[in-house]
């Protein structure tokens, strides 16, 4: 009786310890499944175009989350997430398995940092500027912050919310052999919230090209933006310019943005205006206007249509995704219609 007893003590504390350290510790799965149908016109020189696409509202994904309770405040955490295309089930992001983000690293009440592939601090906060971000998001003309949204080889640090302040600081390596400056990025960015409202000013610079005669080839985004949360609507406003020393491709642009969220119940309408304005190439000015609407089946399925419109001056030729590869032709007035439906899980 007694050994039953010391055994079955022995197994029950076996079994609360296991409870125990996996309460530690958990792993989730979680992702977005987004399809639908497209119309565009006047951005292609073949013509108009027709589709069945992904990600017509927000990027499809599957994703792995993870952390660990080192205790103390501490903990150890992880992210792997991959971009596909629903349509044909391609990888994107350059066919990257992780091409979203895969990154690791430590929470700790001083902060986070985290290092592997993942989204510089100008995108994380320019993102929640815009009412619109996924499918006809701000990117469509402030190219730069998306074409530099994700970076390689990145060590970042998150801090903890102070009096309503936190910042980001991110530095990623360009690891060419020779030339250490050669595709090295920083980053850095500073929120600030109170109640409803939120402002933030962030950084970016990216060396494209190694040291030569003329000096490293930089560029430089400053992000302004700010949004108010009024409840029944909230607006947002954001400014970028856009500078670089790249010679014959030299930049020097401003980007503005003007947005609104408009939620009732299951409904949701959002809307924005884009102006980009070129400071060295005449006729290289655009203006894009763009509005969605969706509507909650359940918490997690939703149906969704939108309208983006890009006016291009004769020299300007940005172009519409998701079917705008390679941009639009110069001066062209391209328009994209979609409508499809999103499942997060």
């Amino acid at each position: 009786m007694k050994l039953r007893l010391s055994a079955s003590s022995l197994t029950c504390t076996l079994l609360c310890l296991s409870g125990s350290a996996a309460a530690q510790s958990s792993v989730s799965m979680y992702g977005v499944v987004d399809a639908g149908l497209a119309w565009e016109s006047g951005q292609h020189r073949a013509g108009h175009r027709n589709a069945l696409i992904s990600g017509g509202n927000s990027a499809s994904r599957l994703g792995f989350r993870g952390s660990e309770n080192l205790g103390d405040g501490w903990k150890a955490l992880f992210v792997l997430e991959s971009g596909f295309a629903a349509d044909d089930g391609a990888l994107t992001q350059g066919g990257l398995l992780w091409g979203r983000k895969s990154f690791v690293g430590l929470s700790a009440p001083y902060g986070t940092l985290t290092l592997g592939r993942q989204d510089s601090p100008l995108y994380d906060y320019a993102a929640e500027m815009d009412p619109l971000i996924g499918g006809l998001a701000f990117t469509r003309i402030v190219t730069l912050t998306s074409k530099y949204r994700r970076n390689n080889n990145t060590i970042k640090y998150g801090s903890p919310v102070l009096y309503g302040f936190k910042g980001q600081l991110a530095y990623s390596f360009g690891e060419t052999a020779g030339a250490s400056a050669s595709g090295r990025v920083l980053s850095a960015g500073v929120n600030y919230t109170a109640g409803q409202s939120s402002s933030s000013l962030s950084m970016q610079t990216i060396n494209t090209q190694p040291r030569s005669p003329a000096g490293i080839k930089t560029i430089r985004l400053i992000n302004l933006g700010s949004r108010y949360d009024f409840g029944v609507a909230a607006l947002s406003l954001m400014a970028q310019t856009n500078k670089s020393n790249e010679g014959a491709k030299a930049l020097d642009s401003r980007d503005f943005l003007a947005g609104v969220s408009l939620p009732w119940g299951a409904h949701k309408i959002a809307a924005s205006v884009i102006v980009h304005k070129d400071r060295k190439q005449r006729g290289g000015d655009a203006r894009q206007l763009a509005v969605s609407y969706t509507y909650a089946l359940s918490p997690r399925t939703s149906l969704y249509g939108g309208m983006a419109h890009i006016s291009n001056r004769k020299n300007a030729r940005f172009g519409l995704a998701p079917l705008a590869e390679g941009g639009a032709a110069d001066g062209s007035d391209p328009t994209l219609y979609t409508a499809g439906v999103k499942h997060v899980f």
